[in-house]
């Protein structure tokens, strides 16, 4: 028996023969075969195999549906003879029973019934004349047909009349009847029936000994006792506490249903990188199959950080000769899965692929469908079940075929359909491997996709270099995002010599002393006002020891006051340190201690909270700064900035590499850090965001954030330097309902909001009639993760506006934020 065995794997294809060899070596494959017996000749209705049982029911839950289909595109050239083709045809589906089959119920039962005679739809379609997209555009259609299963046939023909010599057929199936596979058998049968009718002789081929629904019958009851057991005692080990889910990173949220909207992008590898692969296979004891697989696995790893790897693999399941010239629906699915809690060389990995894909193999009789019910596998209707990506390896792609006078050439079809998030299909060429993706468009954009290619590109070819690289250090990165990483890197600016932000806002007053600088209420502060009031604050903070690197905590109320604060602190060379009175006393304690203010600037708002006694018991300086007459209050030292009539500026001259500002991160991962934003990351950041922003005179900047968070730098200092106009909003944060009217009444040109704000601020507007003022033309959002139902909604609000609408984000250490997303009429990024 082990002799035949060896003499059929000599006409395999050579993957598929390296691959049962291998299993031979194993000793895990059961070379005793049992007959498949034809059905009595009076018997038409069958129960369905296990695959097609899935389908069916997967056809009742969406009947329109048309994922499932099996197209086979064909150009003719030659002169070809209509009615010899139909000839052949009819002969095709009286030789193969399940192309007459069709599926209905009996006894709540899904069966398969053979319809003695069925006629096959045979469309014509005249496209001569139109261009070759007409042409793709209709084995696009054909490839959506919507089959009834109930009533059939569930097999279409059209032929596209292209010229006088040159047509373009069109076979379409329903996958319940069909495979892969199959459609290389129809190639073949086409190809030798035409011939011989064309010449005048009766078919080449003899009658089949067996029919698709003997199959379904001897599986039925094949798959028990103990070959049902074995397998299934292998399957339940295998995938014990499999992951339900592989995270892909998507561009979109995973719809709560699953659809089958698909996109399909082609690729290649060059020889060299095949033929290195091939090498390396052969070293490994391994086969292409196994090598190609670890790759891709591989990939999803470093894409997800997920280290149990689960993916699908479909199997011709026609190891039987018995089957191999049968149309049919045989193919089954193999989970095959990876650990990489190792993070091993590649080498390593391969060794444990190859083992498993052995041992898959060696069990792969049992259906993927019955596997998934006795595994009670807990169902999602967002995602298939053990895996949602399928890898393919084909080895003999169908190639075109001559018959006399014509030659048959296949065409890519796409069915613009996805039964998976993700299905990596790689072929064999003459001129290197050929693969494609086809993927869930509602999941993934076509850069993305583009992108994925790239990275599984470099990966094999780094694979091919160097086997023995760990695989968390196999490359990815393609050299045009080398290029863009090296581009974005370099951020190398001529920063104004011996300037800080406080000089810029002075020599912005020095041209500009009359115009606004602020406005808070119904109070106005020119350019003039501000600088003097910044340089009388120096100078007093000078003479109580402020100097450089020396901070000064801020604890003052939304006012004019607080921005003099900021910069009299910088013109004195010392550093501010944000104090938030509402903070947890524990918090303050902790800040004070940390960071060693030699002073603490506040007014007679916030003396009366928890701060005043924080304060107290620390021992700092405390300095209550008024513009009005007030009764001094005890342990408060009380200055007037209009008692210091010195308005000319500190004759200290601050470093680019001295201290700013220190603000203290949330501690949400654990204890608050003190992050330390030297003048040079100040200036950077700030001319950054005049360019960003288009920042100019004419703006009117709302100043949003309190200054405990370090958005409030890229509100206020950004907008004075350039001369614009800072508008300080109330104490209260304002219902988003009234925010249309503040910026109408302002004259707001610009906003910088916390998300969780804007996404309430985008719904008010999707969900009423309001539109926004015409003076707002910028939008800026930061500090959490912006949703994608939030940026629908409020493309849906502005689309008819000329309204800018920027993301930032970055951490505190990088100076308020390191990247920047436009998204302005469509979602694109800049």
């Amino acid at each position: 028996m082990q002799q035949n065995i060896l003499e059929k794997l000599a006409s395999l294809p050579p993957e598929k023969r390296k691959l049962l060899e291998l299993m031979l070596q194993e000793e895990q494959i059961d070379l005793n075969e049992t007959v498949i017996l034809p059905h009595s000749q009076d018997r038409s209705v069958f129960p369905l195999s296990f695959a097609q049982e899935r389908l069916w029911f997967l056809n009742q839950l969406e009947p329109n549906n048309p994922a499932y289909n099996i197209p086979l595109a064909v150009r003719i050239d030659g002169r070809l003879q209509l009615p010899v083709l139909k000839q052949t045809i009819a002969e095709i589906v009286r030789r193969h029973a399940l192309l007459r089959t069709v599926f209905a119920t009996e006894a709540d039962k899904p069966v398969q019934i053979i319809v003695p005679e069925i006629e096959i739809p045979f469309s014509i379609a005249d496209m001569r004349g139109l261009p070759d997209t007409a042409v793709q555009q209709r084995i696009a259609q054909e490839s959506q047909r919507i089959f009834n299963l109930a009533e059939g046939p569930l097999f279409h023909v059209t032929l596209i009349q292209r010229g006088d010599e040159e047509h373009v057929i069109i076979l379409t199936m329903h996958h319940i009847i069909s495979d892969g596979w199959s459609m290389g058998i129809l190639m073949r049968e086409i190809g030798l029936l035409y011939s011989a009718f064309l010449a005048g002789r009766p078919s080449p081929l003899p009658d089949l000994p067996i029919q698709y629904a003997d199959f379904a019958l001897w599986q039925r009851q094949w798959l028990q006792g103990e070959a049902l057991e074995t397998q299934l005692a292998y399957w339940k080990e295998q995938l014990t506490n499999c992951p339900p889910l592989l995270e892909l990173p998507t561009d979109r949220p995973r719809p709560p249903i699953q659809t089958n909207r698909g996109a399909r992008v082609n690729f290649a590898l060059s020889p060299a990188v095949t033929q290195a692969l091939h090498d390396l296979s052969r070293e490994k004891g391994a086969t292409l199959f196994m090598t190609l697989l670890a790759a891709f696995q591989t990939l999803l790893y470093r894409y997800t950080g997920q280290t149990d790897i689960c993916v699908g693999t479909p199997i011709a399941n026609r190891s039987r000769s018995d089957l191999e010239d049968l149309v049919g629906f045989f193919v089954n699915t193999l989970v095959l899965r990876a650990d990489f809690s190792g993070a091993e060389p590649f080498s390593q990995l391969l060794e444990q692929v190859r083992e498993t894909t052995i041992n898959a193999f060696a069990n792969q009789d049992f259906p993927f469908e019955m596997l998934v019910e006795t595994l009670n596998v807990s169902r999602n209707l967002s995602h298939t079940p053990l895996f949602q990506v399928m890898f393919s390896l084909g080895n003999t792609p169908m190639t075109s075929l001559t018959l006399p006078g014509l030659t048959l050439t296949p065409l890519e079809t796409d069915t613009r359909a996805a039964t998976f998030d993700l299905t990596l299909a790689m072929n064999e060429s003459p001129d290197g491997l050929q693969g494609s993706v086809e993927y869930n468009t509602d999941l993934f954009d076509p850069a993305t996709m583009e992108r994925l290619i790239g990275h599984f590109q470099t990966l094999l070819a780094g694979i091919a270099a160097d086997p023995d690289t760990a695989v968390t250090r196999l490359p990815l990165l393609t050299e045009t995002e080398w290029q863009q990483i090296q581009a974005w890197n370099d951020t190398a600016v001529t920063l104004p010599e011996n300037h800080c932000v406080h000089h810029l806002i002075a020599q912005k007053a020095a041209e500009t002393p009359e115009a606004v600088a602020l406005i808070h209420d119904a109070e106005q502060w020119s350019y003039r006002q501000l600088n003097q009031r910044a340089n009388q604050l120096a100078h007093y903070l000078q003479q109580q020891g402020v100097g450089p690197d020396k901070p000064v905590g801020v604890a003052l109320s939304r006012s004019p006051e607080m921005i003099v604060a900021l910069l009299g602190i910088l013109k004195a060379g010392g550093a501010y340190l944000p104090l938030d009175p509402d903070y947890p006393p524990e918090r303050l304690v902790f800040m004070i201690e940390d960071a060693q203010p030699c002073l603490i600037l506040t007014d007679s708002q916030v003396v009366e909270s928890s701060l005043s006694q924080v304060v107290e018991s620390s021992g700092s300086q405390v300095v209550l700064m008024s513009n009005s007459q007030i009764v001094e209050l005890p342990n408060y030292h009380t200055i007037q900035l209009s008692d210091y009539q010195t308005t000319r500026p500190p004759d200290y001259q601050t470093d680019l590499d001295s201290l700013a500002y220190v603000i203290y991160t949330s501690g949400s991962t654990g204890r608050p850090k003190g992050v330390m934003i030297p003048h040079r990351g100040l200036l950077n950041h700030n001319l950054a965001v005049i360019d960003l922003f288009g920042l100019t005179a004419a703006d009117r900047v709302w100043q949003f954030a309190t200054i405990n968070f370090d958005t409030a730098v890229e509100e206020i200092f950004p907008t004075l330097i350039a001369g614009a106009t800072l508008v300080l909003r109330g104490a209260e944060i304002p219902p988003v309902s009234d925010l249309n009217q503040i910026i109408a009444d302002q004259q707001l040109t610009i906003l910088d909001l916390p998300t969780a704000y804007w996404h309430a601020w985008a719904h008010d507007l999707a969900h009423s009639s309001a539109a926004l003022p015409d003076c707002l033309r910028l939008v800026v959002v930061g500090g959490d993760k912006v949703e994608t139902e939030g940026l629908r909604l409020w493309q849906k609000a502005v689309r008819d506006t000329a309204v800018t609408w920027l993301n930032t984000y970055g951490p505190t250490e990088t100076t308020v934020i390191a990247t920047a997303y436009r998204a302005n009429g469509r979602i694109a990024a800049t």
